[in-house]
Parts: structure tokens; sequence; C-alpha cells
């Protein structure tokens, strides 16, 4: 199950509400050694592609990446060091 929290679920709110008609994208950006790294990006579905509520939230998620996204946890993120979103894999990495 992916989880969205509280600040990310704003966050991504706000950005939905100037992006009318794109969704949120999880998908997997590349691999390591302890496997795919998940990416986030505004898009629209493809044919036949139906959004997942995370909750409440309707995020797009291919079939293949559902398994391997598992776990993850979409945070906002806003310090000294900048502001964006974060992406936790709860797989152990090597």
């Amino acid at each position: 199950m992916v989880r969205i929290t509280d600040r990310a679920k704003e966050k991504i709110q706000e950005i939905l509400n100037q992006n009318r008609g794109k969704y949120v994208r999880l998908f997997i950006q590349g691999m390591n050694c302890g496997g795919p790294t998940m990416g986030l990006a505004l898009d629209e579905p493809k044919e036949n592609e139906q959004p997942v509520d995370v909750t409440g939230i309707d995020v797009l998620i291919e079939d293949f990446v559902r398994p391997l996204a598992d776990g993850t946890t979409i945070d906002y993120v806003n310090h000294s060091h900048g502001e964006g979103f974060t992406i936790v894999e709860s797989r152990e990495l090597c």
C-alpha cells in the first residue's frame, strides 16, 4: 500500500487544482541494489488506465508498478535546504 502524508496531500491537491485534468503518477524512476527508486510526475491516464485512490488523492500507478510501490511513503518537506517531495521506500538498501 502506498501512503501519502498530510503535508504531501495538501501540496499535491494545491498542484492538481492548478493543473485540471492531470493526475499524479507514481513511476519507477530507476533501479539500485535495493530495487526500484520511485518518482512522481503530473500526467494523464493512459488508455484503459484508472487512477487509484491513495488517502483521498487519485494517483496513476501502472499495474506492474503496484507491487513494487507497496510500502512507499510520499512526503513533502520544507526546510533550510529547500522544499519538495520525498519518496521513501520501505525496502532495505544494500
